[in-house]
């Protein structure tokens, strides 16, 4: 079996959390590390450990188990991981993740977290959908502009329609 013929195997067990996809992923059919160079660029990134390096840039998509971010990348699109760590100055777009790292002055335009939350000083987050049990750490000079926090049964309903779409963008 190919790795689009395993993604659209997933997508039709339709998963119900990030740790049911990232569990039943293929990751054998991809790289197990993988890292895009400083000042690189990449369309879409699919490996259990990812890291992006200073100045690097991600156009689509990221999957992984672990991802960090170096000093001054973006990511202009998604990235769905268990665990996600920014360095300083680094941005994303859209991000579903169980545990997210933000280092200083990072920002985030829109972020679906889990489990845990740790913010430094003069991290941005534009809004954010958090599970009602979310742990978090934040400097009291990091900012997140909206809030909503996620009874567990409008969690679950929400979670796998996030993960539907992120597999048909990978299959398309």
């Amino acid at each position: 079996m190919n790795a689009l013929e395993s993604i659209q195997k997933i997508k039709n067990l339709s998963p119900n959390s990030i740790d049911e996809l990232l569990n039943i992923f293929p990751w054998q059919l991809f790289n197990m590390d993988y890292t895009l160079s400083s000042d690189d660029e990449a369309d879409t990134i699919i490996s259990q450990n990812v890291t992006i390096g200073a100045g690097a840039e991600v156009d689509k998509l990221i999957v992984a188990e672990t991802v960090k971010i170096e000093a001054g990348a973006e990511i202009h699109g998604t990235i769905i991981c268990r665990k996600v760590v920014f360095s300083e100055n680094s941005e994303c777009n859209y991000l579903i993740a169980e545990e997210l790292i933000a280092g200083k002055d990072s920002e985030i335009r829109f972020g679906v977290i889990q489990n845990s939350l740790v913010l430094e000083e003069g991290v941005e987050i534009d809004e954010i959908e958090a599970c009602h049990s979310i742990k978090v750490d934040m400097s009291n000079q990091a900012t997140i502009k909206k809030i909503i926090k996620l009874e567990q049964e409008n969690w679950d309903k929400i979670i796998p329609e996030r993960i539907q779409v992120i597999l048909s963008t990978i299959l398309n």
